[in-house]
């Protein structure tokens, strides 16, 4: 509509500029050929009077002439006609003739015309030269008053402007009708057909008969919505197919990982159970006694004891509990785990230290959840340091910029550091996979770090690692802040 509504006013402008300038243009010819038309008149009148004063003066004297030139003037009401000489006064004005009076080469005329304002009042004057009467220079007079001419132009203009309304009024109407049909129509018809292609309805529509290049633009959107119904078809079945590829990769991937459980829950309850079985049997056909029976009981429940702990990890992995989120305090529940570790960071001579942050970090998180985190690494560190060492853990506030995915948000980043052996390069990639361990068979399973990367992707963060042969390792735990 709005580009309808444009091309009638543009319509409406050019219309009444052209009518406009035309009107000005007819109203000023005819003022030059009403002008014109009163110079010829006076030029015929003055020419005649001035040789019939020549001839009457002539034969009847000075005074006969100036009788006739007074019988002329009252027989023309609208021409105001005498006889005047260089010493004359103009008429209606205080101004003499003087040198309005052109004397002409004898036998001879000219008629000058001049236009002088009186009282407001815009005159026509015209004098005839007569030579060869009297010693000074005379005349014939004629004066007219312009008013006629005025009233003319001005009705003329009122005129002009009313059709010039009338001609954009009209032209406005049918412009707008024009415009409506041929413009706003088709284009609405476009714009609804266009919103349903975005909104991925490929189906028919109004179309626009018109063949013009709207028409054209209509024809094209068609094919186009063609096009993308076929190439919606083909994405279609391509992905029907990627997602039965996908379901096969899966149907694998869970069978090779029913198969490294399989072979890990083997290891790690195989090995025991043999030993308990040999032990037992020997408890059960008396093959030792006295403190070797007692030796090979404590075996039992050891082994026992790692094979429930096993399972205890397994069934962590695959059924953990529900997070019973709350606003915590990073660094009280940073505090406790310290506080937790110091018996065990002694008995293997490892250094705590604890980096102190003043203002409060306040996280929406399941408190045992990351202190499960905390202490699957500071063991880990701990594990990490045989020969004893620093253990290192801070925390404190970043923010992560915007982006397309994501606007800015604060993060309490929690750091745990160690100083000692260091992971190889090649395993950092590996190292959040469940089952995988760099540790002797004997003292790991490798479903740590997997369950405390779950826990802290299930509260919106995320762990980075950076580690160095000989130097240490550095765990980096993202959580994200409470807005409040």
């Amino acid at each position: 509509m709005k580009l309808a509504l444009r091309f009638a006013l543009s319509f409406v402008l050019i219309s009444v500029m052209v009518w406009g300038a035309a009107s000005y243009y007819r109203v000023k010819r005819e003022v030059d050929l009403f002008e014109r038309d009163i110079k010829r008149d006076h030029e015929t009148i003055g020419l005649d009077l001035a040789a019939a004063v020549v001839d009457i003066w002539q034969l009847g004297g000075e005074k006969a002439a100036y009788h006739f030139v007074n019988q002329a003037n009252e027989s023309r009401a609208a021409i105001n006609i005498r006889l005047v000489t260089s010493d004359s006064v103009r008429y209606g004005s205080s101004t003499r003739v003087g040198d309005l009076i052109q004397a002409a080469p004898t036998g001879s005329q000219q008629v000058n015309h001049w236009n002088f304002e009186i009282y407001g009042q815009e005159w026509l004057f015209s004098y005839v030269a007569i030579s060869g009467l009297t010693n000074t220079r005379t005349g014939i007079e004629l004066a007219e008053s312009l008013e006629e001419r005025d009233k003319y132009v001005q009705t003329t203009i009122w005129r002009s402007v009313f059709y010039t309304t009338l001609v954009g009024v009209l032209a406005g109407v049918i412009a707008m009708v024009l415009g409506v049909v041929y413009v706003a129509r088709p284009v609405r018809i476009l714009t609804d057909k266009a919103r349903r292609v975005a909104r991925g309805n490929l189906s028919g529509g109004t179309d626009v008969v018109q063949k013009d290049e709207l028409g054209i633009l209509d024809n094209e959107l068609n094919s186009m919505r063609g096009s993308l119904a076929a190439a919606q078809g083909q994405i279609r079945s391509e992905s029907e197919a990627r997602q039965k590829a996908l379901e096969q990769l899966r149907h694998a991937d869970r069978l090779a990982t029913v198969g490294k459980l399989a072979s890990v829950v083997a290891h790690e309850l195989g090995t025991p159970l043999n030993a308990i079985k040999m032990r037992a049997r020997m408890i059960a056909e008396k093959e030792i006694e006295g403190s070797d029976s007692i030796e090979s009981s404590l075996a039992i429940v050891s082994e026992a004891s790692r094979m429930a702990e096993s399972i205890r990890r397994l069934l962590d992995l695959s059924r953990r509990r529900a997070s019973q989120r709350e606003r915590v305090d990073l660094r009280q529940l940073i505090q406790q785990n310290i506080t937790l570790f110091e018996p065990l960071a002694r008995k293997h001579k490892v250094k705590l230290v604890s980096v102190p942050i003043g203002n409060p970090v306040v996280a929406l998180v399941d408190p045992e959840h990351i202190r499960q985190v905390l202490s699957n690494l500071m063991v880990n560190a701990v594990e990490a340091m045989p020969d004893g060492g620093v253990l290192t853990v801070a925390l404190q506030c970043r923010e992560k910029p915007s982006s397309d995915a994501a606007p800015a948000a604060q993060f309490g980043v929690i750091t745990v550091s160690d100083t000692g052996t260091g992971i190889l390069p090649e395993y950092l990639e590996q190292l959040f996979d469940p089952f995988f361990t760099t540790k002797d068979r004997q003292a790991g399973t490798g479903l740590g770090l997997s369950i405390s990367d779950d826990i802290v992707r299930e509260h919106g963060g995320w762990i980075e690692v950076e580690s160095s042969i000989g130097r240490g390792t550095t765990f980096h735990v993202f959580l994200p802040l409470d807005k409040e």
